[in-house]
């Protein structure tokens, strides 16, 4: 899962195919609003990816907004092989 810093607002802009995140229910253009209970508004990006660092292993929670409704997304922090796509 990668992010975008979009006016301020951190998003998931990104969920890898059969990834941890992806796997969760994360899609493209969900808005982080917590981080393991923890409110996101004011957080640095330096803040901001240091909340989200977790060894494999571990669980975070992510609060994520989508058309104004939060659900929280339990992520377990697992290595995942990233496929290639061939054309």
């Amino acid at each position: 899962m990668s992010f975008a810093d979009v006016e301020g607002i951190p998003k998931g802009v990104l969920s890898i195919l059969d990834s941890p995140a992806y796997e969760a229910g994360i899609r493209e253009g969900m808005q982080v609003v917590t981080i393991d209970g923890e409110t996101v508004t004011g957080m640095s990006k330096l803040e901001f990816q240091e909340a989200l660092r977790v060894s494999e292993g571990q669980e975070i929670v992510l609060g994520l907004q989508l058309d104004g409704e939060v659900t929280e997304y339990r992520v377990k922090a697992e290595k995942f092989l990233l496929k290639t796509a061939y054309y």
